[in-house]
């Protein structure tokens, strides 16, 4: 099971359906001057929530777990940007809206996959939370550094459990409902990239009468890395290239080259030279285990009543 630490279990939550944590670089600093770190006592608690702020199937999403999570991502953020923020600028007064916007999703997205979980009897063991948080603190530094770490987040050990339970719930559920394949047909293929569609005819023409595909590819291509090692893309699995060019190069036999192929780069002119089932990348199969967690979780949301409280 892929680990989860709980520092990035909030921006998994969001991330499940598209959405992101709002990007520290659109936050405005505080003119005053930066501290080197958040502390309780100059970053005061702000964007708070009173009572509950959803309700999904009648399940209320509390202002404590709310106001919680917002620490964890509005300390992130500072932490990320070197220090205390001015939350109270008018920029970023918007900002804090929209993070806030931000977790309430993320938070109704675990509370709809939850719900799931306990009808399929889904659980996390105390066993698995105190394992979690063991390597947590071994990654962060030992205990001391792990009590600073709750201290500028405003939790308790306790919350960070129960935030870590949260992550390793959630972790359970996306291998459960995000099963993607890791392996798919790929097309070894050179190509030669021309300008204009009778270079790409004249090229063509030459292939017809014996001329070295790879030769040619050295001296005429456009595609100036892939010309160096004459026209070799290597290995090209669907979904990589423009739809034109993938078509062309997954109808082609093996040993054959097609004739000229448009896409928004010029004139293709290409060639397969192998064909077989093999590895995709692991950021892509992520990517796709990702996107297909978050097609469940809409399906999920799609079927829940959902009740939005938040105070603004």
């Amino acid at each position: 099971m892929k680990k989860l630490f709980p520092l990035i279990i909030l921006f998994l939550l969001l991330s499940a359906c598209g959405d992101a944590v709002l990007p520290t670089s659109q936050i405005t600093k505080s003119s005053g001057g930066l501290l080197p770190f958040p502390t309780p006592s100059s970053n005061l608690r702000i964007g708070y929530a009173i009572g509950a702020v959803a309700k999904v199937n009648g399940t209320e999403i509390s202002a404590d777990e709310f106001n919680q999570a917002l620490d964890q991502a509005r300390v992130t953020s500072e932490e990320q940007n070197g220090g205390v923020i001015d939350w109270d600028t008018e920029t970023n007064k918007t900002r804090l809206k929209e993070l806030r916007d931000q977790i309430l999703q993320g938070l109704i997205n675990y509370t709809v996959v939850a719900l799931a979980a306990h009808k399929e009897n889904t659980t996390v063991s105390a066993e698995e939370v105190t394992k979690q948080l063991e390597n947590f603190k071994k990654q962060i530094g030992g205990e001391e550094t792990y009590k600073i770490w709750l201290s500028r987040r405003f939790m308790s050990d306790n919350d960070n459990r129960h935030t870590i339970e949260q992550g390793l719930l959630f972790s359970k559920m996306l291998e459960q409902h995000a099963t993607v394949q890791d392996k798919e047909e790929q097309v070894k293929v050179r190509h030669i990239l021309l300008g204009s569609e009778k270079e790409a005819k004249d090229i063509f023409a030459r292939l017809q009468q014996g001329a070295d595909f790879a030769a040619l590819a050295t001296q005429f291509s456009l595609d100036i890395a892939s010309a160096k090692k004459g026209g070799d893309l290597d290995w090209v699995f669907k979904g990589q290239t423009e739809p034109a060019f993938e078509q062309a190069a997954f109808a082609l036999k093996i040993g054959t080259f097609s004739g000229s192929i448009k896409t928004s780069l010029g004139w293709h002119i290409i060639k397969v030279e192998a064909r077989e089932v093999r590895q995709l990348p692991l950021d892509l199969v992520e990517q796709r285990r990702q996107e297909a967690f978050g097609a469940y979780i809409k399906v999920l949301r799609d079927h829940a009543i959902i009740e939005v409280l938040l105070n603004t």
